[in-house]
C-alpha cells in the first residue's frame, strides 16, 4: 500500500463559506459520503463555516464517522424553534446554541460582537485534534484566512505541519461578528473576506492525472433586480461572496496546450536537452485545468438567509444541497443514476 504522504491525489472538494447557508454542505457530504457515489476526497479546502464542514468531515472524534459528527454540528446549532417562528432569521442575533452568544456588554473599546466559547466547546466534542495536528492524517485540510495586517489571503495546509484550533476559528472569525485569530503573532479574519472560493489551493495539490474537483457554491453568480432595500442587501451579499473563479479557470485552460505540446516533446524527443532547460522546468509546474464540478445551491434575495438558523431552515437547505449533489455527481458518471434523484 502506498504510503499516504506518496499516493496521488485525484479529487478535491471546496466549501465556501456562507453562515446558516453552510446546511447545503451538510447535504453535499451527505451525498459524497453515501453508499452509491464514487467521489472520495483526496484535498478539501474551506473558508468560513466551510472550513469548520471541512474540519468535521475530515477530522471527525473517533467514536463519530465524518458524516456524523456534521450532522451532530448542524442538530446542536439549530435556534429555538419558537424562537425562530416569532423573530425569524433575526432570531440568530441573539446568539446560536453551540455556536456563539453576545458578549454583553457591547462597547466601543471592543473589536466583536459575540462570544464563541460556545463554538469551542462543540468543536472539542466532535474533533479529533491529535489527527488535526497529525501531518500525515487524510484527506488533506486546506483552511484559508485573511491575514489583516498584509490583506493576504493565507491557506493553513494540514500536511505542512498539522492545524489546530486556531485555524479553525481564525478561518471562520467574520468580523464584526467575531473576534480576530491571532496565528504566529499576526491577527486573521474569516478567509472568504478574500477569496470565498479556495479553488486554487487545491488545483496546486491534486497530482493525479485527469484530477477532479467539487465545489460547492453557496451564493448565486446571477441574480434578478431587487425591489426592495432588504433584497439590495442581499444581492450585494450574493455578488461580493459568490465565485468568481470562472475567468481564472479559462486562463488556465490555455495551458492545456502547453501541456500537451510538453507531453508531445517528451514523447518525440525523450532524450532531447530541452528537458535541461530552466525555460521547461518552468513550464512543466504548471498543471492542467481539472474537470471542476459545480453544485450551486439555488438562491433567491430573501434578506438573511446567511443568518436563518432555524431547524427548518437548516433541514430544507441539506434537502436541497444532497438532491443537487447527487444530480451533479450522476451527470459526471460518478453516481448510478438509479440513485441519483432519491434520498439517503
Amino acid at each position: 500500500m502506498a504510503d499516504a504522504n506518496t499516493k496521488l491525489r485525484k479529487a478535491g472538494l471546496v466549501f465556501q463559506g456562507g453562515g446558516a447557508l453552510g446546511a447545503f454542505e451538510l447535504g453535499v457530504a451527505r451525498a459524497i459520503y453515501g453508499p452509491h457515489s464514487r467521489f472520495e476526497p483526496d484535498v478539501i479546502s474551506g473558508v468560513s463555516i466551510g472550513s469548520i464542514n471541512a474540519v468535521l468531515l475530515a477530522r471527525p472524534a473517533r467514536s463519530m464517522t465524518g458524516l456524523q459528527a456534521l450532522e451532530s454540528f448542524w442538530r446542536d446549532v439549530a435556534v429555538n424553534h419558537w424562537l425562530s417562528i416569532w423573530l425569524g432569521a433575526s432570531a440568530s442575533s441573539l446568539g446560536v446554541p453551540g455556536f456563539y452568544s453576545p458578549d454583553l456588554p457591547w462597547l466601543p473599546s471592543r473589536t466583536s460582537l459575540y462570544d464563541i466559547r460556545p463554538l469551542i466547546r462543540t468543536l472539542q466534542a466532535l474533533v479529533d485534534f491529535d489527527g488535526l495536528a497529525d501531518p500525515s492524517a487524510q484527506p488533506q485540510l486546506m483552511l484559508g484566512t485573511i491575514n489583516i495586517e498584509t490583506g493576504k489571503s493565507v491557506i493553513f495546509d494540514s500536511r505542512e505541519k498539522g492545524l489546530e484550533l486556531k485555524h479553525i476559528l481564525a478561518s471562520a472569525s467574520l468580523p464584526p461578528s467575531f473576534p480576530g485569530v491571532s496565528i504566529d503573532g499576526k491577527i486573521h479574519w474569516d478567509g472568504g473576506i478574500f477569496d470565498n472560493t479556495p479553488l486554487g489551493a487545491v488545483i496546486e495539490h491534486l497530482d493525479a492525472p485527469d484530477p477532479e474537483i467539487l465545489v460547492v457554491n453557496l451564493f448565486p453568480n446571477e441574480n434578478p433586480p431587487p425591489t426592495t432595500l432588504a433584497e439590495v442587501s442581499q444581492v450585494l451579499t450574493n455578488i461580493l461572496f459568490a465565485n468568481k473563479t470562472d475567468a481564472d479557470l479559462r486562463l488556465m485552460e490555455k495551458f492545456n496546450a502547453v501541456a500537451d505540446l510538453l507531453d508531445f516533446i517528451d514523447r518525440t524527443f525523450p532524450d532531447s536537452e530541452i528537458h535541461k532547460t530552466r525555460e521547461y522546468a518552468l513550464l512543466r509546474r504548471y498543471r492542467r485545468v481539472p474537470k471542476v464540478l459545480n453544485v450551486n445551491r439555488t438562491a433567491t434575495n430573501k434578506a438573511s438567509e446567511s443568518s436563518d438558523f432555524s431547524r427548518d431552515g437548516i433541514q430544507g437547505r441539506a434537502r436541497e444541497g444532497e438532491r443537487l449533489t447527487r444530480i451533479a455527481l450522476r451527470d459526471a458518471g460518478l453516481m448510478e443514476a438509479s440513485f441519483a434523484n432519491t434520498e439517503g
